[in-house]
């Protein structure tokens, strides 16, 4: 893993509390640095074992393997004596899930905390909306971490809602529209400058370009979060 070395300094950063009281945070903090690295499905995911026969399966899944054993001693770095004893040998997927029940309690309080800055979150008109949308998209992002993802479409329109007056024009057209929640998002960020202007006239990506955004912005969320830590 290119990054090892650079996820393994910003994690020991933010070390796993005993009691837990910063599990959330954390958990949120390694899947953004994993992220950074195309590596965050390690801890969201068991892959299909291969039959043997395909070899494209068979080399994913080594690749796989050396990545989880990687991933999972660097997640043994962040937590306390006690708790690596308790969790070592188990894949990465399997010590972030152990963890979520030994910390259930944090995990429903941290539930409760993030769907709270989600429903509040506002943006004024002389606001950064691209800032705004971050803050959006991480509280979405934290529940799902905690395996409470919001419905897509019960997202879109918080998302649609938490925008002031000046808005108001694209809002309702964009309420008509069949936009994924990411293509929402990319779409608002681009458009956060021209959208206060009455000429202004949505232009949407091509499959291609959407695809391009996708992966770039996943990466510079990542990056973003992985420098302010």
């Amino acid at each position: 893993m290119a990054n090892f070395m650079m996820m393994q300094s910003v994690l020991e950063k933010v070390k796993l509390e005993s009691d837990g009281s910063n599990f959330v945070d954390w958990l949120h903090i390694l899947i953004m640095v994993l992220e950074k690295d195309n590596k965050d499905y390690i801890v969201k995911t068991l892959p299909k074992v291969p039959n043997g026969t395909n070899k494209d399966e068979v080399s994913k899944y080594l690749e796989y393997i050396q990545d989880d054993l990687k991933v999972s001693n660097l997640i043994l770095t962040t937590i306390n004596t006690e708790l690596q004893n308790q969790l070592k040998g188990g894949s990465a997927y399997g010590i972030v899930n152990e963890l979520k029940k030994i910390f259930q309690e944090q995990v429903r309080v941290g539930k409760c905390i993030v769907t709270k800055d989600l429903m509040n979150c506002r943006v004024s008109e002389n606001d950064s909306l691209s800032d705004h949308l971050d803050k959006m998209f991480s509280c979405l992002e934290q529940l799902e971490n905690l395996d409470s993802p919001v419905d897509e479409e019960l997202a879109k329109s918080i998302m649609i809602s938490s925008f002031p007056p000046c808005y108001n024009r694209y809002v309702a057209n964009l309420m008509k529209m069949e936009l994924s929640l990411t293509d929402l998002y990319e779409l608002l960020k681009d458009a956060e400058f021209d959208m206060k202007h009455p000429e202004f006239d949505m232009k949407f990506p091509t499959e291609e370009e959407k695809e391009n955004d996708k992966k770039a912005e996943r990466k510079r969320r990542a990056k973003k979060w992985v420098k302010n830590i």
